[in-house]
């Protein structure tokens, strides 16, 4: 004989109550924030600029070492393997 039972309802955790205070509206200023001039903005940007470029000058010549490093390594150790006569006699 089979019996076909209700499905369970989920348990649901009663909400926790919370207070909450409302933030002080004392002693809130507008901030006046030091604007630069346009001189001093392309000044600064040609500035950012060049450290840029020269950081960019240096990963390239340490990718132009590391390159000629891993060709001159494979040279040398394919230049061994094929010297090598595995299974010859």
């Amino acid at each position: 004989m089979t019996t076909t039972s209700k499905a369970r309802r989920a348990r649901r955790r009663k909400a926790q109550a919370t207070t909450t205070t409302a933030a002080p509206s004392q002693g809130r200023t507008r901030p006046d924030p030091k604007l630069i001039s346009w001189q001093e903005y392309w000044a600064d940007f040609n500035n950012r600029l060049s450290i840029h470029n020269y950081e960019i000058d240096e990963v390239m010549s340490d990718l132009r070492s590391c390159v000629a490093f891993t060709a001159e390594t494979y040279k040398e150790y394919k230049q061994k393997f094929d010297n090598l006569h595995i299974g010859e006699e």
